[in-house]
């Protein structure tokens, strides 16, 4: 089958099973508790439909790709502090430092981004410019998030913090699809427009085996159900890693206040 028959068969896979996702968190509940992914796979599911049928009129499925990226980029973000809440729910003090240095990050990861330009205009010459001022600014939110990502993902793994089954199995889930999508837009600039056809079939590959487990893995029980990432910890050791997230947790809330 040609790579192009490939990408649409994917495209239509991701849509119905990102449809079929959004309905079944509407009715297990879970949209309150997950709201902005559940806006975010509403908004996606939606945009891939939208551009699907846009894709005979490029003027048109360029402003739209153009008006509703931002969204992206704003739900990206708050989907990670979202993840942050789930993990650190007991420890408000780490929370609220953590979610301070996530802004304080972006800011600085879209600014060092903006001044490696003269080195993206070594790589082929975009065809929309608008594409170029774009990328930069997905490549700084992107860096940004794939570090805080890479943070939670090692706090889970080190501390045996309790978490929803629902929660730790969406936060590796999700780590997987975000960490895709930044790896197919270094791919993109690295080598340039000519190997976008193929770094899309990838990506949606990926897009629709992550869709697929949330659908499936997402259950009522798993929201009531704990479990830690980190497991078959001794009992003692437990105690004296999550006494030491309290200690930290404590000495963080009196700084946030200050």
């Amino acid at each position: 089958m040609p790579v192009l028959d490939w990408l649409h068969a994917l495209w239509l896979v991701t849509i119905l099973a990102g449809a079929l996702t959004v309905a079944r968190l509407y009715r297990l509940g879970l949209h309150r508790v997950y709201r902005f992914f559940f806006w975010y796979l509403a908004l996606r599911t939606l945009r891939s439909g939208v551009l699907l049928f846009l894709r005979s009129w490029p003027a048109a499925y360029g402003w739209a790709w153009v008006l509703t990226q931002p969204l992206v980029w704003v739900l990206y973000v708050l989907i990670v502090l979202e993840l942050y809440s789930l993990a650190f729910k007991d420890f408000r003090g780490i929370y609220t430092v953590s979610r301070r240095l996530m802004a304080g990050a972006l800011g600085l990861a879209v600014c060092i981004s903006a001044l490696s330009f003269l080195a993206t205009r070594a790589n082929p010459v975009e065809r929309y410019p608008v594409i170029l001022y774009y990328t930069l600014i997905e490549r700084g939110i992107d860096l940004s998030l794939v570090v805080f990502l890479f943070i939670l993902a090692g706090f889970l793994v080190w501390y045996p913090v309790p978490l929803s089954r629902n929660a730790l199995a969406h936060t590796m889930v999700y780590c997987v699809f975000f960490l895709s999508d930044t790896a197919a837009l270094l791919i993109r600039n690295v080598l340039g427009t000519q190997v976008n056809r193929s770094v899309n079939t990838g990506i949606l590959a990926i897009s629709s085996l992550c869709v697929l487990l949330w659908l499936f893995l997402f259950t009522r029980e798993g929201e009531t159900r704990k479990a830690a990432l980190r497991h078959r910890v001794p009992p003692e050791e437990a105690l004296r890693l999550i006494e030491q997230l309290r200690e930290l947790n404590t000495s963080l809330s009196r700084s946030a206040r200050h």
